[in-house]
């Protein structure tokens, strides 16, 4: 049986690694103003790394590992950004 959690960030920091044991995870930019938060992986894929994405105000990233566990994932709401993040195992 999956657990799930369910939260939300302000002003901060969230990172997901391998020990977390995350397999799916949804991230909702809930800010009222027009600032992003931001999503870093670190999977560099060819010659292309990763790179940080803007999340729009209103808009929701979802990422699934499928079988796999997600690692090295960051979220950042910086002042006045709030994110609504569900995960599961």
């Amino acid at each position: 049986m999956a657990k799930v959690f369910t939260g939300s960030i302000t002003n901060t920091t969230f990172s997901i690694n391998a020990d977390n044991g995350i397999k799916y995870i949804s991230i909702k930019n809930q800010s009222g103003s027009s600032g992003a938060i931001t999503v870093a992986g670190t999977l560099g894929i060819g010659a292309t790394a990763s790179s940080t994405i803007n999340v729009a105000a209103g808009e929701i990233v979802t990422i699934s590992a499928g079988e796999d566990v997600i690692d090295s994932l960051t979220i950042v709401a910086g002042s006045g950004e709030t994110v609504d993040i569900v995960a599961s195992q």
